[in-house]
């Protein structure tokens, strides 16, 4: 039985505003060209299908044209993420297709996917993102008392729920695997820049011992960017994209799932990359001899220059057509007017002066001068009219 687990495809995002449709469509025709060579039987989503809980009509096209595709070949199991909207996703959560199986409500775990393929069997559990205070409501107890107020109790909630159904798909077949589907932070991971804030009362993470009650052969988790294991059978697939200049360094991959009875191993496989991204840091003039950057790649620069040198930007953009970010941060800082002498200098004039030689190196020319002081004047002359 194999299964692939990904995550986090974030259909409809940008990089820096540029569009990463063309990296997203690489990516799923791969996935598409994957199930088919390699006769996977099953296809998990652990959420974060869309970026947005709006998403662009381009988006909502792409996942109807892969889900069309992908249940040619086999199931498809897709949960909702903290970034979907699981009412605008879920509207067809039992009118699909039987390859189809859309999970998006917190209670939704309670209708298993039963998969068979020869003589393995593998049932999947799968929750969506449980956002905490909807699944509080979900999940009261036998006195009516809600969790408390955060992502651990309700996904413990949660699986607690599942955990009589689990109990009876180990007495009636023991021989067969149990994967729980879960979007969230597990402690233990590592998060990237590109992931969106989920703490509720200042916590966003949950103990990977969560899931140690229903004892689950593989829990297959989204929501984090990086490829990772937490524990050898709980993983973050990732993202098959990187969304974040702090991605730079990770290898964006799938996590390709075998299972023989209860046992499972798990292959990592690379996803194309359209757009690699590329970080460089240092002098102006050294960068802009950089000959390790390939064209097509998506650049950030950090110059560490004293001064911002003049025309850096568009220096750095003719360098690089597709430069995405630049920012001035100085090894050694030029020296600085404190807070305490700035507000000595009286005369505002003093005070753009001061600032202008800080950034630029230089004072400023007298025509310079004549421009700020005539700026100045319109604006005290403003201030006193209104």
């Amino acid at each position: 039985m194999r299964i692939l687990h990904t995550a986090d495809w974030h259909l409809g995002r940008t990089l820096h505003q540029a569009d990463l449709s063309e990296d997203h469509r690489e990516v799923l025709d791969f996935l598409v060209d994957l199930v088919a060579e390699r006769e996977i039987d099953c296809v998990l989503v652990s959420g974060d299908v869309y970026d947005r809980a709006l998403p662009s009509v381009r988006a909502v096209r792409q996942l109807h044209d892969v889900l069309s595709r992908l249940t040619e070949h086999a199931d498809v199991i897709l949960t909702a993420g903290n970034h979907d909207s699981a009412t605008r996703l879920g509207f067809l959560e039992g009118l699909t297709s039987e390859r189809l199986h859309l999970r998006t409500h917190p209670h939704s775990g309670r209708d298993p996917i039963h998969l068979i393929s020869g003589a393995n069997e593998v049932w999947v559990f799968a929750l969506p993102y449980l956002d905490v205070d909807e699944a509080r409501r979900a999940f009261p107890d036998a006195d009516g008392q809600l969790p408390e107020r955060s992502h651990e109790a309700v996904l413990r909630a949660a699986l607690a729920d599942l955990a009589p159904q689990i109990r009876t798909v180990r007495e009636h077949h023991p021989q067969a695997a149990i994967v729980i589907a879960a979007h969230a932070f597990v402690a233990g991971g590592s998060p990237a820049d590109s992931e969106r804030d989920i703490r509720v009362g200042g916590v966003d993470r949950v103990p990977v011992d969560v899931f140690t009650e229903v004892e689950p052969d593989y829990v297959a988790l989204g929501h984090l960017h990086r490829p990772q294991q937490v524990t050898p059978t709980v993983r973050y697939s990732g993202s098959p994209l990187a969304f974040s200049f702090s991605e730079v360094n990770d290898t964006k991959s799938v996590t390709l799932l075998e299972f023989t009875g209860r046992e499972v191993t798990f292959e990592t496989i690379e996803t194309p990359v359209v757009h690699p991204l590329v970080e460089r840091r240092g002098l102006l003039e050294d960068i802009l001899h950089s000959e390790d950057v390939p064209a097509h790649a998506f650049v950030k620069v950090i110059l560490t220059d004293t001064y911002r040198p003049r025309d850096y930007y568009l220096r750095v953009k003719e360098r690089f057509a597709n430069l995405l970010s630049l920012t001035h941060e100085p090894e050694v800082a030029p020296e600085r007017v404190d807070g305490v002498r700035a507000a000595q200098l009286h005369a505002p004039l003093d005070v753009v002066t001061s600032f202008l030689t800080q950034v630029t190196g230089a004072p400023p020319s007298e025509t310079q001068r004549a421009l700020v002081r005539a700026s100045v004047e319109e604006l005290l002359a403003e201030e006193r009219r209104s």
